[in-house]
This record gives structure tokens, sequence and C-alpha cells, in this order.
């Protein structure tokens, strides 16, 4: 008897062909991309959009905090909001009343008086403008809470 002897190295595995597999797969997706339907009047029944309760802005005090009188309209517009405006030098004032301008040192008081209106809810608009320094706005906020407001929105004014 002869015996044939295999060397360790060599590997006893035969290779797995998967290329009509991956045909085959193509030729299906294929196959049921044609043959579906696609129709345009298909209405899916979307749930209902619910908005919250709208708050009415007339109640709310606004305040507005702009740029003083001396820096004009060219000159806005090459700010950056790092200049230096203090809260002295901005011209604060309540919405309703645009013409009476408020110093920066009765600004907690006027707060406080008109949030004590009756009817008012204890919240406040921050209207200022877009090139205004972050740190007048930080101080009319802390003036805000020493007012004792409760909700502060800040919303962005740009000057046309």
């Amino acid at each position: 008897m002869i015996r044939i002897r295999r060397h360790a190295d060599e590997v006893d595995e035969e290779d797995l062909d998967i290329t009509p597999m991956i045909d085959m797969t193509f030729l299906l997706l294929i196959f049921f991309m044609v043959t579906s339907v696609i129709s345009k009047k298909a209405n899916p029944d979307l749930p209902k959009s619910v908005a919250g309760d709208t708050e009415e802005v007339d109640k709310q005090v606004m305040l507005v905090l702009d740029f003083p009188e001396g820096i004009d309209e060219s000159h806005r517009e090459s700010l950056s909001g790092s200049q230096d405006i203090t809260l002295q030098q901005a011209r604060i004032y309540f919405q309703d009343n645009r013409d009476e301008s408020i110093p920066a040192s009765e600004l907690a008081g006027r707060l406080e008086a008109k949030l004590q209106g009756p009817g008012r809810p204890k919240r406040l608009i921050l209207q200022a403008s877009r090139k205004m320094p972050v740190g007048v706005v930080r101080e009319v906020l802390k003036l805000a809470t020493r007012a004792n407001v409760e909700n502060v929105s800040v919303a962005v004014w740009i000057p046309k």
C-alpha cells in the first residue's frame, strides 16, 4: 500500500463563487422596482397638527434697546457688536411710548412699575438691535431680574 502524505501547509478549502447570487439579487431588485406601482393619489392619513396657545403681545411689556441718537444710520452699519457702547449711552424706551427715553439708572424701577399694571403678566420682551453689544443686553437682563420679571424673551431687531 502506498500512502500519500499531504503537507501541513496545504489548506483543503474550496472557494465559494458568489457571483451568481449577486446577479440574482440584482435581477430580483430590478423586477420589484419595475413591477411596483407608484401612485400619485396616495394620500397618507397624517395626524392633525396642534399649535400651542398664542400669547397676546399687547399685554406684555416690550422694552426697546436702541443706539443713542449720536450714532447715525451710516455708522450703525459698520458696528460689529464690540464697540464701547454702555447701557448709560443706549437709548431705552417702552414700545408703547417711543418718545420718552428711560435713563439706565431708573430702568429697574420703571420696569417694576410697568409690570404692576392691572392684568399684566410679569413677562418682558426685550427688543434689541442686532448690532447691540452683548454686555449691554446682559445688563438690561440683570436689571429685569431685579425688577421681578418672571419671563424674558429677547427679540432681535434688524435696522433697515
